[in-house]
């Protein structure tokens, strides 16, 4: 994501805005940026994104926000979100005002302590909404006294040209500049596409353009329709100037529901030309700002803009190619799908699965399509790959899709339907329906003789629904899988169960016979495969069961290698052992420590089994560490109706029902009070990862060092202005601030605990309180803050932005002043000590230093946001050692 140009105010108005609303509204036109503030304004939330852009006005919306988001319907997602701070994002609301208005009034009316945070062109209309209008970029009068640099317009113009390649003489004349961006009134989208343009036409030039051929770009832009034609005469005027060819593959870019990769554009438009084809016209169209690109895991990822992509899928109704356009992106993505799956026999990579990950919103879409088809053929090829999916993400979707499959075509002697039923039935079992889940399996089974991989998939279906009802029958299942997965090649498949059955052995207390099988399974295989990390994990369960010394070291690389990989099952299993094996020593905080990130992980996950499981072991925590609310945390455990078995024989206890099972509990709820309890068994909190891991053996560490070999090269360095970042092999450019300074004594002494008065270069000096603010002030903020608000709603009313801007930076200003000024309900507020407002403004000059970061470089900014904890004491503490070496101008190495 690039950094926001000229948005700072609106990022603080508008965080402001939100923590006190809970339903808030950015309207503004086409291409404004309201979707890009919305995700820079939430990054630091927990937060559910919704994109509307393909919705239609008679979809159900309860329906289509819900499912986009992994739920099974509206009243599961409200359940989840309710009694915890989530912000549910409704992006581009305009074609749809009513749908929306609906499902963020009933999230407001059920889902306590959840906010909404919507982008239209329009209001939504409701009584709770709070308007944010976002005006376009400011621009500096050509004659006036300002600085024309300084103009967020022109920044923007210059930043873009010249990541566009464009030539620094073109960008001297920078009062043509300010003229060309004046003429686009400061929209964002409309800058960046002229920008894309001037490699090859000077400002002066395109103002020229617009006047002689594109008037309607030129003309002021008003409220509603005659926006809309503006911008589109903008895309239009990219569009015409692109070859044939790249005129062609735009329109058909419509068809792709979100990110997308060259690969897979190639397979759909001209799979027997040079795949550099493909990859060079997309880039002529990044070229010309009509399509995103982004760095992906595995390769670059493209996308269209918003407002680009209703553009496209018009002149693909145009061209009369929907339809041809729609079966090739189905055909394509087959393609694509069954390749995969062809090459992942032998072993599970982490590319492989990235891949996988990476590629499931295609793979559902198409799915979706396949379903019309009069032939099963592609639905149950994709739902067949879909099962690798399961026990990460789309559970919900995925088991709908399957279901629907099933129904559509309900004869089981079909090609690939024992397969589509395995794929259902593993999706029902992560849903908690485990009866659904054993008896669609079971009838399966029965229709699944002739072919090797429905045998596989369903008998360790079974296996892993009857592992704790019976233990014997488990095992028999695993052991018909590795026969099954030996005879047809599947290796990876063979090796899962072969571990499956260690896991069984070491349950049952057969210690060696599960260690032989870890032993070899991990020297068969290497760190990046999955079944290396599943290896580790039962290692670590067996060191549990026979409390060895070795489980720590197991466990802490198992969670480093899946965290590493996005291996969701495999953070979340490690996180679980550890807090057990923490709990058997005694260690409560270092349980509270870790179950607090597992209740993390858990969350985002939003997989009701895992929260469940994470629920009891939290419980298990505090009722060792004797906290006073331990009963009412665990009937809250025990009522909850998808409380689920656990693997660990040691909470027996915990899970058995009572007379509460059978109320239904929100799982938000349960998760909430658990989480309080555990910050005050660690009141440190989840900030050092590194504390909550386990410490590894030696020999271990050095098994996946080729993974971190990008990392050995860590600088942060200032020169004059600016530092220059470079980590995992990228190197990044900031302006100066006080945080990045922070950071870099942070990054000088690794492990060291720093004062805040280090940082923030004053003596420790304490004064008795002040007041901040008298009644007097207080009452004068008040009555300005009202008239303000008269003023925006008439401005709102009669279409004046400009008014209203003005008015809404006032009313901005004066509430973060009273805000500042007041305590609760409005009491006078006393400042704190000179430690605490040190404390506070240090804090948040390192965490906003970080967000920066992240911006920029992503990987650096997630890498500091685990090491750096702040408080009265600051530290950097990696979870591997990395050698920085940190420079200011001329100094010597820091370190």
């Amino acid at each position: 994501m690039q950094p926001l140009i000229g948005r700072d105010t609106d990022i603080d108005a508008l965080g402001l805005r939100l923590s006190e609303q809970r339903l808030v509204t950015i309207v503004g036109p086409g291409g404004i940026g309201k979707t890009t503030l919305a995700r820079a304004i939430t990054a630091d939330k927990l937060t559910l994104f919704v994109e509307l852009s393909g919705a239609t006005p008679t979809d159900d919306f309860g329906d289509v926000v819900s499912r986009r988001l992994g739920f099974s319907g509206l009243a599961e997602m409200i359940e989840w979100v309710a009694g915890q701070p989530t912000v549910i994002v409704l992006d581009t609301c305009e074609h749809v005002v009513d749908g929306a208005a609906e499902v963020a009034m009933a999230v407001l009316d059920r889902a306590v302590g959840c906010s909404v945070l919507a982008t239209s062109r329009v209001p939504l209309g409701v009584p709770e909404e709070h308007l944010y209008v976002l005006a376009p970029l400011a621009v500096e009068p050509v004659n006036g006294t300002g600085r024309l640099t300084d103009s967020p317009a022109v920044q923007l113009f210059v930043q873009r040209a010249r990541d566009g390649g464009a030539p620094e003489s073109a960008l001297s004349d920078v009062a043509a500049i300010a003229r060309l961006c004046r003429r686009l009134d400061g929209m964002p989208l409309a800058i960046e596409l002229a920008a894309a343009r001037a490699r090859s036409m000077t400002p002066n030039e395109m103002l020229a353009h617009l006047e002689d051929g594109v008037e309607v770009l030129a003309r002021r832009r008003f409220r509603g329709e005659s926006r809309h034609r503006s911008l589109r005469a903008t895309i239009d005027w990219s569009f015409n100037l692109l070859e044939p060819e790249g005129r062609v593959l735009f329109r058909k870019l419509a068809v792709f529901p979100g990110r997308f990769d060259a690969e897979l554009v190639h397979r759909m438009i001209d799979p027997g030309a040079p795949l550099l084809h493909t990859a060079d016209l997309l880039t002529g169209l990044v070229d010309h700002s009509l399509v995103a690109v982004e760095a992906g895991r595995r390769s670059s990822q493209f996308r269209l803009f918003d407002t680009t992509r209703a553009y496209a899928e018009e002149r693909l109704e145009e061209a009369a190619e929907r339809e041809s356009t729609t079966q090739a992106y189905v055909n394509a993505v087959c393609q694509q799908a069954f390749v995969s799956a062809e090459l992942s026999g032998d072993d599970w990579d982490t590319a492989a699965f990235a891949s996988l990950v990476d590629r499931v919103d295609d793979y559902l879409a198409a799915a979706r399509i396949a379903l019309g088809d009069d032939e099963p053929q592609r639905a149950f090829g994709l739902l067949t790959v879909l099962w690798g999916v399961v026990p990460h993400a789309h559970c919900a979707e995925i088991a709908e899709l399957g279901l629907a499959a099933l129904e559509r075509w309900p004869d089981p002697s079909m090609n690939q339907w024992p397969e589509v039923a395995a794929t259902t039935a593993t999706a029902l079992r992560e849903l908690g329906k485990q009866k659904d889940a054993l008896a669609l399996a079971n009838d399966a089974l029965r229709h699944a003789q002739n072919s090797a991989l429905a045998k596989v998939m369903l008998h360790r279906i079974l296996a892993l629904l009857r592992r704790r009802s019976d233990p014997h029958a488990a095992a028999d299942h695993a052991r018909k899988v590795i026969e099954a997965a030996s005879g047809a090649g599947l290796t990876a498949n063979e090796r899962e169960m072969r571990l499956f059955l260690a896991q069984v052995f070491a349950s049952q207390g057969q210690i060696a016979e599960s260690r032989a099988i870890t032993a070899a399974v991990v020297t068969e295989t290497n760190p990046s495969d999955l079944n290396h990390m599943f290896a580790l994990l039962v290692e670590g369960m067996a060191g549990l069961v026979d409390d060895s010394d070795d489980a720590g070291g197991a466990l802490g690389l198992a969670l480093q290698l899946s965290e590493q990989a996005g291996y969701i099952f495999g953070v979340g299993a490690s996180l679980r052992l550890l807090a057990l094996r923490s709990l058997e020593h005694g260690d409560h905080r270092q349980a509270a420590r870790q179950v607090l990130l597992l209740l993390d992980h858990v969350q985002s996950a939003r997989n009701l089994g895992e929260q469940g499981m994470a629920l009891l072991i939290g419980t298990a925590v505090l009722r060792e560490a004797e906290h006073p609310d331990v009963d009412e945390i665990l009937r809250l455990a025990r009522g909850w109706s998808a409380a689920p078995v656990l693997d660990s024989g040691s909470l027996d206890d915990l899970a058995v029902p009572d007379s509460n099972v059978g109320r239904s509990i929100a799982p938000s709820r349960a998760l909430q009070v658990c989480r309080a309890a555990l910050t005050q068994v660690a009141p440190e909190g989840p900030a050092q990862r590194a504390a909550a891991g386990a410490t590894m053996p030696e020999q271990r560490l050095a098994e996946p060092s080729t993974r971190n070999e990008k990392r050995q090269e860590a600088r942060l360095e200032r020169m004059g202005e600016n530092w220059s970042a470079t980590f995992g092999g990228r190197t990044t450019s900031l302006r100066h601030s006080k945080g990045l300074g922070d950071i870099a004594k942070l990054l000088s002494s690794p492990g060291r605990e720093v004062h805040i008065f280090d940082l923030i270069g004053a003596g420790v000096v304490e004064r008795p309180a002040d007041v901040v603010a008298d009644a007097t002030a207080m009452d004068a903020y008040r009555n300005r803050i009202q008239e303000l608000q008269e003023e925006l709603r008439e401005a709102d009313e009669a279409g004046d932005i400009h008014k209203s801007e003005r008015a809404q930076h006032e009313l901005d200003a004066l509430v973060e002043q009273l805000a500042a000024a007041a305590g609760i309900g409005g009491r006078t507020r006393r400042t704190s000590s000179t430690a605490e407002r040190a404390r506070s403004t240090v804090t948040k000059r390192i965490r906003a230093a970080i967000k920066k970061l992240a911006t920029a470089h992503p990987e650096l900014g997630r890498h500091l946001e685990v090491s750096i904890s702040t408080g009265l004491f600051c530290s950097y503490n990696p979870e591997q050692p990395i050698a920085w070496v940190v420079r200011s101008d001329n100094a010597e190495p820091a370190g």
